[in-house]
């Protein structure tokens, strides 16, 4: 079949893709992945990827473009710092907390800002532009932070907070050239993708 290079963010392509496109590449011996876990865009136009999933709709060139699924996000502690600081009941509670969060400069799209809509923080204890580090430091109780519930609602020590106003739903945007939508491989991986984004509906999307 030949090689197909998929490209993601970087908490849905390593929680969620990773273990789908391993089993994909087995059911298929002459399949390989390529797998681009970035905390950045990829771009079709500059052949740095053959399917890419993204934040953004495509709106340039020609494309094929699919929704792939809907992801909640929501604002979480961990349970023994929330137990020690100031209860969270309101937005203005939130003030005496700190937050960890993206890197503003750095951030690959508008799609990932959050905290300003909830309240906007007198302090950051960490920004990253990863968001694997931003749960490892929600998890060591470094304060408050907006993370996919796919990442977060499956941690023990981890709790929501405010879990009726800090809900944030985004979208993940699939898309390949046009002129490879014929190709074999491409429909192989493109079909199955869709299949994940099928079966994945519940975790993307908790209650």
């Amino acid at each position: 079949m030949g090689l197909v290079r998929v490209g993601a963010t970087a908490g849905f392509g390593t929680l969620i893709l990773a273990p789908y496109l391993a089993r994909l590449t087995q059911k298929h011996p002459h399949l390989s992945i390529d797998l681009l876990a970035l905390p950045r865009m990829l771009h079709l136009s500059r052949r740095e990827a053959d399917i890419v999933i993204s934040l953004e709709r495509p709106k340039r060139g020609s494309v094929i473009v699919t929704k792939l699924a809907d992801y909640t996000l929501r604002l979480y502690g961990q349970r023994e710092y929330l137990a020690r600081r100031p209860l969270v009941a309101t937005r203005e509670d939130l003030r005496h907390h700190a937050f960890i969060s993206y890197v503003d400069d750095l951030l690959f799209t508008k799609e990932l800002q959050f905290i300003d809509q909830l309240y906007p923080p007198e302090r950051f204890a960490l920004r990253s532009t990863s968001v694997s580090a931003q749960y490892e430091a929600v998890r060591a109780g470094a304060g408050l932070a907006v993370l996919p519930a796919f990442l977060a609602d499956r941690d023990p020590i981890l709790a929501r907070v405010l879990p009726q106003e800090a809900r944030f739903t985004r979208t993940f945007w699939m898309s390949m050239p046009g002129e490879a939508k014929h190709l074999a491989r491409m429909q192989a991986v493109w079909g199955f993708l869709k299949e994940v984004g099928q079966q994945e509906a519940g975790r993307l999307m908790p209650g």
